[in-house]
């Protein structure tokens, strides 16, 4: 499909293994959103890694026409890429915005895993539900090696729960 809108963006900055290729369907002003390809390049390649598709990889752009990369705001600014080790196996791992599919409308995510046997990333179901039944994309905490979710129920009820990960078992509420 080729639309008159669609926008093309690079990403050089959120990786330091990775160079990403945004082509999205819409965008108007400083918003883009709908069904998105997303490319990523090894650093100092030209060859497409690997190749993902996003049905609604909602965005906004900052003063540089730019979206932003790895930002997680509770409520606010959620990035349309989050390269970061979610799995705490030493592999960097990335997470694909999906649309607003999480608690209260708010951003959900695939969350793909880099298998070192495969050398490509996979996706992770468990992570996608964590990053889809709350509110929006979780957060890690690489130093105790947890992931920390947050969810609400009406205007006054707030939890953070937080996970381990158990290699090779899965996710563990602690």
């Amino acid at each position: 499909a080729t639309y008159s809108d669609a926008a093309t963006f690079q990403i050089k900055n959120g990786s330091k293994l990775y160079n990403a290729q945004l082509d999205v369907a819409h965008c108007e002003k400083d918003e883009c959103s709908g069904q998105a390809k997303i490319l990523l390049y090894k650093k100092g390649s030209q060859q497409v890694f690997q190749t993902f598709i996003s049905n609604d990889l909602n965005f906004y752009l900052d003063k540089q026409q730019q979206p932003s990369v790895n930002v997680i705001q509770l409520y606010n600014e959620q990035s349309p890429l989050i390269f970061e080790d979610f799995n705490f196996d030493g592999q960097q791992d990335l997470a694909i915005r999906n649309g607003n599919e999480s608690s209260y409308g708010g951003p959900s995510y695939g969350v793909y895993v880099f298998n070192k046997t495969r050398q490509k990333f996979v996706i992770s179901d468990e992570l996608t539900a964590l990053a889809t039944e709350n509110l929006g994309m979780f957060q890690t905490d690489a130093k105790r090696k947890r992931l920390i979710t947050f969810a609400k129920s009406g205007c006054c009820f707030h939890v953070s729960s937080e996970y381990a990960v158990i290699p090779n078992k899965g996710l563990k509420l602690v």
